[in-house]
């Protein structure tokens, strides 16, 4: 079985200047009750090298009414997280009506401050969970380590981490992805009738990232909704191939 465990997308810029001012909370606390997030204040931290003090400040974010959703706007970053509470993969009309609300968000937020990002974000991740012994031993097999001692069924710990570079085509432009792919295996305990028993778990971390060697500040929201549809696509393809 395959469960969501969360789902972040973040938009990279110089967002130094967006504070929690008390007219941007009045305007966000309006434009984002149709999607039920309020504005709050979350805080920054950042070690001055010269004075070799830790300076903290206060930063504008949001969450949503149930606490499982948070937008963090931070002085280099924008972060839309979303953590699940149930043991659910989301199907398609789920995840299609939370990226519409996501880049609600986010289009909300550009236009309020005539801001664009220069780099762009997914970072979802996944646990594959109640596994048979077989099935279990079918995903190691497909990354079997080839030292002698490590054999599949004696593994406490286990981890492996991919990265490809994928050229992608967003708005009529071709970016350079990088697509990382952390797998590993981790051991859960689970209760059967009152009993605590082990379970083999495999937690799936993606980092799919427009490169950081272009740092022009070129992305809208419309060049942010094309990446988090094919970098989407690419998350369902690896975990499709994964489990």
């Amino acid at each position: 079985m395959i469960v969501d465990h969360s789902y972040k997308v973040s938009a990279f810029g110089n967002f130094e200047n967006i504070l929690p001012t008390s007219e941007n909370m009045m305007y966000f606390l309006e434009a984002f009750d149709c999607c039920k997030m309020v504005p709050s204040v979350a805080t920054e931290g950042a070690f001055n090298v010269k004075t070799q003090q830790q300076l903290v400040t206060q930063r504008l974010s949001f969450i949503s009414n149930d606490s499982r959703e948070r937008v963090v706007i931070a002085s280099g970053r924008i972060d839309y997280e979303v953590n699940a509470t149930d043991d659910i993969k989301l199907d398609v009309s789920q995840r299609e009506s939370l990226n519409k609300k996501i880049l609600f968000v986010f289009k909300t937020i550009f236009e309020r401050f005539d801001i664009q990002s220069s780099r762009l974000a997914l970072n979802p991740s996944s646990i594959i969970t109640n596994l048979t012994d077989d099935e279990y031993m079918q995903i190691m097999k497909k990354y079997h380590n080839p030292i002698s001692i490590y054999t599949p069924t004696d593994l406490s710990e286990w981890g492996t981490r991919l990265l490809v570079c994928k050229d992608i085509v967003i708005n009529g432009k071709t970016e350079v992805l990088n697509v990382i792919t952390q797998i590993d295996l981790e051991i859960a305990q689970k209760a059967e009738a009152g009993v605590l028993k082990e379970d083999h778990v495999f937690v799936v971390t993606l980092d799919i990232n427009t490169s950081q060697n272009n740092r022009n500040i070129r992305f809208s929201a419309v060049e942010l909704e094309e990446f988090i549809s094919q970098a989407n696509s690419i998350w369902d393809k690896i975990i499709d191939e994964v489990g």
